[in-house]
């Protein structure tokens, strides 16, 4: 018995470090990702892929690089846009945490794909939390960007299959 009082005392001793608990200790809000380019968001076979490119100079939005589709390089890696070549964001404008783009194409004629690469891109370069895209035939109601805030780094994907 002596030796059992001897062990378990020895072991709170040994296990105890002396330090008082406390409540619970707040603190900065978690970093958030801080990219070095522009982002944009592409598609890989069906899947929406971010993509970060250097700055270009002289500076242009992300909407604007965006409509260009994807360069000689990032083509090669198979990605691709599903936005047409004649998309153009005739205006943005920002009110009360929601984005809204106003685009040349009617956006009946855009697929969901082609849409989330607008709504991501756009959401994205201006931290806002919600997207309306409008064309001259419709208004979309606000969306958010599927692709994760803090997602990994540059080339990661979003599946948007189902069961993926």
């Amino acid at each position: 018995m002596k030796k059992l009082i001897a062990t378990t005392l020895t072991a709170m001793l040994v296990t105890s470090c002396g330090v008082r608990p406390t409540d619970t200790i707040t603190g900065d809000p978690a970093p958030t990702e801080v990219l070095d380019g522009v982002v944009l968001f592409l598609v890989n076979d069906t899947i929406l892929t971010r993509v970060v490119r250097p700055s270009p100079n002289p500076p242009a939005t992300n909407l604007q690089l965006l409509a260009q589709g994807p360069t000689p390089e990032e083509s090669a890696t198979g990605l691709t846009t599903e936005l047409p070549p004649t998309i153009t964001a005739t205006a943005v404008s920002a009110t009360a945490g929601t984005l809204t783009v106003r685009i040349s194409t009617p956006v009946g004629a855009l697929t969901d794909l082609a849409k989330d690469q607008l709504i991501c891109t756009a959401q994205w370069q201006s931290a806002t939390t919600t997207v309306i895209v409008t064309g001259p035939d419709q208004t979309l109601s606000p969306r958010t960007c599927p692709f994760p805030r803090l997602a990994p780094p540059s080339g990661d994907q979003l599946d948007p299959r189902p069961g993926s």
